[in-house]
């Protein structure tokens, strides 16, 4: 496709902006009036973004919206089928979810041992569409290869694309060799890290706790510090950040939480023994994917 019936990918980017501003600000509103019941959903809140971001695209960028969102609009760009003609709101909401689902519910789909398989996955989703951009010069992403679509400028009505040239086995063949890697390291830290089963029951062990919605992060590692002169200062960490539901403990550095949590950590962890320090976050709030708010909290045991 030639250069001048479609926007540059600076320009899709910007566009790209432009709509999550406009998102954001829409989540942010409706967080003046539902910020309780977002706090209640806990981890499920992304959906609630998900699906608005999902109807947005789908009836803006379908033949209901001119195939235009506000930011496609900003820059004069529309997307159309292969054929130029306007995507049915079908075909459009299906091309919408296959690119916000995955990214925008990362931390719903991610859980136990098949975390770091799950989020390889997306990371692979991710670095596909950026790399098909890259080397399709009708700069179609995985979506728009997937659900045939294409974004194009505004005032045209007339183009032709060779549908072979943007599946090419010579472009496909990396993202193959590229998925195969990424899932095949996810397999592998997943079944072979020693760290991981201890933190992942720690995990499971403080969810069950009261007053716990999740625990968004938990994590070792080790930290070294390089000084001209001066011997390397190394030092091992244990990292949890817990979403709870009372916004005054989250508040609260004498939580009764972070004892409770940190002796599970103890228990739980054997490599605790050994680590010079544990960081337990605890907050309160929402994230609903376009919009958060939180309250934290953290408090460090040194051993």
């Amino acid at each position: 496709m030639n250069k001048q019936l479609r926007p540059s990918i600076l320009k899709r980017a910007v566009a790209l902006l432009i709509d999550y501003i406009v998102l954001g600000i829409f989540g942010f509103v409706l967080g003046l009036f539902f910020e309780d019941f977002f706090v209640s959903l806990g981890k499920y809140g992304t959906l609630i973004g998900t699906a608005i971001v999902i109807i947005y695209f789908s009836i803006c960028q379908s033949k209901l919206g001119g195939g235009q969102s506000l930011g496609k609009m900003a820059i004069s760009s529309k997307v159309t089928d292969l054929n130029g003609q306007y995507l049915s709101f079908n075909k459009s909401l299906l091309r919408a979810f296959i690119l916000v689902f995955p990214i925008m519910n990362v931390e719903l789909l991610a859980s136990g041992k098949g975390m770091i398989v799950i989020m390889s996955l997306v990371s692979l989703l991710m670095l596909a569409s950026i790399y098909l951009v890259i080397v399709n010069k009708s700069r179609r992403c995985l979506h728009d290869l997937l659900i045939p679509s294409v974004v194009i400028n505004q005032s045209v009505s007339d183009f032709e694309i060779d549908e072979r040239k943007d599946r090419s086995s010579l472009k496909l063949i990396p993202l193959g060799v590229l998925a195969l890697l990424g899932l095949g390291m996810g397999f592998y830290q997943t079944f072979q890290s020693t760290n991981l089963s201890p933190l992942l029951a720690a995990k499971d062990k403080i969810e069950q706790e009261a007053g716990v919605i999740g625990v968004n992060k938990i994590q070792s590692s080790v930290t070294s510090h390089y000084m001209t002169d001066s011997p390397v200062n190394t030092y091992s960490s244990i990292e949890v950040l817990v979403r709870i539901d009372d916004m005054q403990e989250a508040s609260d550095v004498d939580s009764k939480y972070f004892a409770t949590f940190h002796d599970i950590i103890a228990e739980e962890v054997p490599e605790y023994k050994d680590v010079d320090l544990v960081l337990i976050t605890l907050y309160y709030g929402y994230n609903i994917g376009i919009a958060h708010k939180t309250r934290h909290v953290t408090n460090r045991f040194t051993n």
